[in-house]
């Protein structure tokens, strides 16, 4: 399918509030243990779908429209059911996407991919050396294992792409990773969206880079890109909160079942188990749709209002309604770090 195709279905789909991308987090346990990880802390506080409870929901999406599915975890080949869940994706028809850290693709998944190749898969690194994976995600063998994992898949001719966390403690090896992308003619993106933990712990934000840096390496580096680029196409919305398509074409489910309307926005959260796929994704769609505005003072200081875009820089920021709701406690609430990322690209351009 063309790209102009795809824009085409992607915005008739959200004028039709058809939920054509899904992302189904199957897991949130992960062999990694990564510093900057938003998910750790919840790892064993719900009770994850069983295999026949995943295949059933598959079975609903497709017949509410879904065309693409993204099966990403935790690290979703944790799941011993894995192939069982992803054959049964395929075999429905859906256009599926893996996200993977690269270190469990073995030779039950090649052989399945070989018959049954999904999309792409994406495998995020976290460094260039055995050194780098042991600081950040406490698995030394990791970078070996994706470095494997990407000639397999190559060698079968699996669409594969590269990314990374633009965080300092890979900051140097980032160039070393477009080398490596370039090399085996892949694509290759990094983004600096580092998120408090679903939690609430705001330990990942120590990694984050400064304003200034985030800027620079966007200014020299192709392959770089915000979290908000990273999501499906923007469609034509009107003064929606959410710009991107989530809850009007774009969900997520996480483990345990719940309706969301991305990855980090799950300001609103309905059960699949207690509602069906047809009453969650039109409750989560009702909810996107509306239009949040406050002008109610922050108390963060004087002039600051509960109101992100009312700057008049929205239109070139960064601004996500799941970053606010992460970092500062409502979808519509500023966060001072993107604010500052935005004013620092305004000034290098000359706009006051």
């Amino acid at each position: 399918m063309s790209t102009s195709a795809v824009d085409q279905l992607t915005q008739t789909a959200a004028a039709r509030r058809i939920p054509l991308y899904g992302t189904l987090e199957l897991t949130w346990r992960c062999n990694f243990r990564c510093v900057h990880c938003y998910q750790d802390g919840l790892r064993d506080r719900h009770r994850e779908l069983s295999t026949s409870e995943w295949m059933a929901l598959m079975d609903e999406l497709a017949d509410l429209g879904c065309t693409f599915l993204v099966l990403t975890g935790g690290e979703a080949m944790v799941r011993k059911d894995f192939a069982q869940l992803y054959r049964h994706a395929a075999e429905r028809g859906f256009v599926v996407t893996v996200f993977s850290n690269g270190s469990m693709i073995g030779d039950d998944i090649l052989a399945l991919w070989a018959t049954l190749p999904p999309r792409k898969v994406e495998i995020t690194l976290y460094g260039m050396s055995a050194e780098t994976y042991q600081a950040v995600t406490g698995q030394p063998d990791g970078f070996a294992q994706a470095m494997s994992a990407l000639d397999r898949l190559l060698e079968l001719g699996i669409r594969v792409e590269l990314k990374a966390p633009a965080m300092r403690p890979l900051l140097k090896d980032l160039p070393a990773m477009a080398l490596l992308a370039r090399s085996r003619g892949v694509d290759f993106r990094m983004d600096p969206g580092l998120f408090p933990r679903l939690d609430g712990n705001r330990s990942p934000l120590a990694h984050r880079l400064s304003p200034a840096e985030v800027v620079a390496l966007e200014a020299k580096s192709p392959g770089f890109t915000e979290s908000i680029d990273a999501c499906f196409a923007e469609v034509p919305l009107g003064d929606r909160v959410y710009r991107c398509g989530a809850g009007s074409n774009a969900f997520n489910i996480d483990p345990s079942g719940h309706f969301e309307a991305c990855a980090i926005s799950r300001a609103t959260s309905l059960d699949w188990r207690e509602l069906g796929a047809v009453e969650a994704w039109a409750g989560l769609a009702q909810e996107a749709a509306t239009v949040h505005r406050s002008a109610a003072p922050l108390r963060g200081g004087p002039g600051a209002v509960d109101d992100c875009g009312a700057c008049g820089a929205r239109g070139g920021c960064s601004r996500c309604p799941g970053k606010s709701w992460l970092e500062a406690g409502a979808i519509q609430r500023p966060v001072p770090h993107y604010c500052e990322v935005t004013s620092t690209k305004l000034a290098l351009k000359g706009v006051a």
